[in-house]
């Protein structure tokens, strides 16, 4: 049970933190996104 256990909770822990850097990635894009339509209404 134990040696089954311990992969399957690495596996979710990579799994979280390959979301999290996805959002991150989204987040950062869509920031940028903003700003631009931003700077191109401001001219």
């Amino acid at each position: 049970m134990k040696k089954a256990r311990i992969p399957f909770t690495t596996l979710v822990i990579e799994s979280e933190i390959n979301a999290s850097y996805l959002f991150e990635g989204y987040r950062s894009f869509h920031v940028n996104l903003v700003f631009t339509l931003l700077g191109m209404r401001m001219r």
